[in-house]
């Protein structure tokens, strides 16, 4: 039987040659989830198809391979079988720079050791929230899968870095506080990232976005337990340009997410392509 995930986009960026598979479908069921793609959406396509529409999209944006594959969601873990196949294929056409961004939840010793045994080089953990309860009253899951996917990470000498979005009121500083002290007791030179909510894409309006200046009480707050510490780009300022080759039946809610997302930031500059034009469609 052919493995097959549904994939609403991938986005090619610059100036890094970048391109990120966009796998829909989730296991968590967060409350304030700024993609469309925990929805079960987009076309279905085999891992042989996927990295034949990120060659072809390659092709067409850059005339040549991307030098680097980011496989995102969603939640790319939900099939391992599939997850695996893509990053041998990615290996198999000299794309060496493969990263997962993930939630954690569904990563285990053996998948790890698979993965590094094909030559993945990173991992990005997108941690909701630090206490257990905060974390199931927003995703619907415990958070203990996913604390111990970060301690399996370090034992099996992985690259990896913990991001977690900062919610005024439901994931706040203490919040953030209590994650860099259990990160702390692995390693102080995990790197951390720290974004702001965006209530404008979010599947519920459960807060406000964050000023800047809890977001640097946020930052210095980390600093006094770990190394390598980042706050994420301003969403209101920071200049957005790269293509999304997108599926042909999600155009006009792409277009309504365009939308939002030019009258937040001037700076938004995203250019849509229908998958069709990239990888027609059979028949």
């Amino acid at each position: 039987m052919l493995l097959k995930r549904r994939v609403p986009s991938i986005s090619l960026a610059s100036p890094v040659k970048s391109a990120l598979i966009i796998l829909s479908g989730c296991n968590f069921d967060c409350r304030g989830c700024i993609t469309m793609a925990r929805e079960p959406i987009g076309r279905e396509l085999s891992a042989e198809e996927t990295v034949e529409l990120v060659l072809k999209a390659g092709r067409y944006v850059w005339n040549s391979l991307p030098e680097k594959v980011i496989i995102g969601g969603g939640e790319p873990t939900l099939n391992p079988k599939y997850l695996l196949k893509l990053v041998a294929l990615l290996k198999r056409v000299d794309i060496n720079d493969v990263q997962i961004k993930t939630n954690g939840y569904l990563l285990n010793s053996w998948l790890l050791k698979e993965l590094k045994r094909l030559g993945l080089i990173s991992f990005v953990v997108d941690v909701k929230a630090f206490t257990g309860d905060v974390h199931e009253w927003y995703t619907g899951k415990s958070n203990k899968r996913v604390l111990r996917a970060i301690e399996l990470l370090d034992e099996h000498n992985l690259k990896f870095y913990v991001r977690i979005t900062l919610i005024p009121g439901i994931v706040d500083i203490e919040e953030i506080r209590k994650m860099c002290m259990f990160l702390s007791h692995i390693d102080k030179s995990i790197p951390f990232r720290i974004y702001g909510f965006s209530p404008e894409h979010a599947r519920e309006k459960i807060s406000r976005r964050p000023s800047r200046s809890e977001l640097l009480r946020a930052y210095r707050e980390a600093q006094l337990y770990l190394d390598d510490v980042r706050v994420g780009p301003d969403p209101e300022t920071f200049k957005l340009e790269y293509t999304e080759i997108r599926d042909d039946s999600l155009l006009e809610r792409y277009a309504k997410i365009d939308e939002v997302s030019r009258s937040l930031n001037r700076n938004w500059n995203i250019k849509g392509i229908p998958m069709s034009r990239i990888l027609p469609l059979n028949g």
